[in-house]
């Protein structure tokens, strides 16, 4: 079973929950406060740690899979960077109700290669041995806007995660997609603008860039801009077929609605 943490909402208002997944090297500590956000908007939710899954980005999207089978309705899935191929794989392997993929990470991408491609990992590789996080302009760029505890919480990687995110492979979509959203930050170093772009276009999602903002959208002060969005790009989307439990939940459909 996967660690996680889970999110208690004041009040419960929708039907569909909200499963978590953190990005590289990450644990869920640096999703919990935008995790906390949508709580207190009523989603319930869990924040998943996929990091002791041995194997790649497929054994992740199974142990995944198997946690969201066990929910009462299918989930909404919101990842960062590596957890959003780990999203597309569960959504593949059983059904989902939307997915948000913060700053994606495409595989072979050049930002990607920068991050996850150093000279121990062939080494890594073949002692099978976890690599540490990145050092250097690129380890700083990854880390900015994370908060001490996020930092000290962060583990080693299985090299076979990112021996697969440095070579260029497809995005390996679901055969039928759910709603699905795509964030970029306009300053992320990593993620480009033509790689958000295309894999907004490869899976036919919604894209939404927030300027002066980088990689970390989720944690540090950028999620006070990003949930908010997400927030209401999930109630637009879903609707009436998320099952709204309460009534007050009409309050963030005409927040919506307003021009």
């Amino acid at each position: 079973m996967l660690p996680a943490i889970a999110v208690h909402p004041e009040g419960p208002r929708y039907g569909a929950s909200i499963v978590y997944l953190p990005g590289l090297w990450l644990g869920p500590e640096t999703l919990r406060p935008a995790a906390s956000y949508f709580g207190h908007r009523g989603w319930a939710g869990t924040v998943l740690d996929v990091r002791g899954v041995e194997g790649g980005i497929g054994a992740r999207a199974d142990a995944v899979a198997e946690h969201v089978r066990r929910a009462e309705a299918p989930p909404v899935l919101v990842a960062h960077d590596a957890g959003a191929l780990v999203a597309l794989g569960v959504a593949a392997r059983t059904p989902v109700r939307a997915l948000v993929l913060a700053s994606p990470l495409r595989p072979g991408a050049p930002g990607t290669h920068a991050l996850v491609w150093s000279r121990s990992l062939v080494w890594s590789l073949l002692r099978r041995r976890p690599v540490p996080p990145p050092r250097g302009p690129v380890g700083a760029a990854f880390l900015e806007g994370m908060s001490s505890d996020a930092v000290e919480a962060m583990r080693a990687e299985d090299p076979r995660v990112l021996s697969a995110l440095s070579r260029r492979t497809g995005l390996g979509a679901p055969p039928v997609m759910p709603p699905t959203l795509v964030l970029r930050g306009v300053l992320d170093p990593i993620v480009s603008a033509d790689d958000a772009r295309g894999f907004a276009a490869e899976l036919g999602a919604d894209l939404e860039e927030l300027p002066r903002r980088g990689h970390r959208l989720l944690a540090g002060a950028a999620w006070q801009e990003a949930v908010p969005r997400v927030h209401r790009w999930l109630v637009r989307c879903l609707g009436e077929a998320n099952l709204e439990l309460y009534a007050e939940a009409m309050a963030d459909r005409d927040e919506v609605e307003e021009p």
